[in-house]
């Protein structure tokens, strides 16, 4: 936990859905937290390009872990595919893991095609994207 402190301090502080950004030189490591809905997006957060910009995101690969999630909404969950489809058109590979089965069950009620790899595990997920 003190780790974790550090690093947001270090950022500048990161957005609150963020529990966590690791950096693996290739690939940046994006892990989530709590409730994904439509009070917890802002321009500040994950979904605005200051956050993105200033962490470099469109520069790398990206491997969203959503374990720590406990709740997503359908709001979140288009503004989550929008922002990684972003990513894809700057010409960088998406991963998903520890998807929740809320966030695949709201997919498919809206009728969104994942376009976006998931994965089982963290290993599986570099392996994808760095082979």
């Amino acid at each position: 936990m003190i780790f974790h402190k550090l690093l947001r301090k270090q950022n500048g502080g990161l957005p609150d859905e963020i529990d966590m950004l690791e950096d693996l030189g290739d690939i940046q490591i994006i892990r989530f937290k709590g409730i994904l809905d439509k009070t917890t997006i802002s321009e500040d957060s994950f979904w605005g390009e200051k956050f993105i910009e200033k962490n470099h995101l469109y520069s790398k690969d990206i491997i969203v872990d959503l374990k720590n999630v406990k709740h997503v909404d359908s709001a979140a969950l288009a503004l989550c595919l929008l922002r990684l489809q972003q990513f894809k058109k700057h010409g960088h590979k998406i991963a998903l893991i520890n998807v929740p089965e809320e966030f695949r069950r709201l997919a498919e009620i809206e009728k969104v095609s994942l376009d976006i790899s998931i994965f089982d595990s963290e290993a599986k997920a570099l392996a994808a994207l760095r082979g």
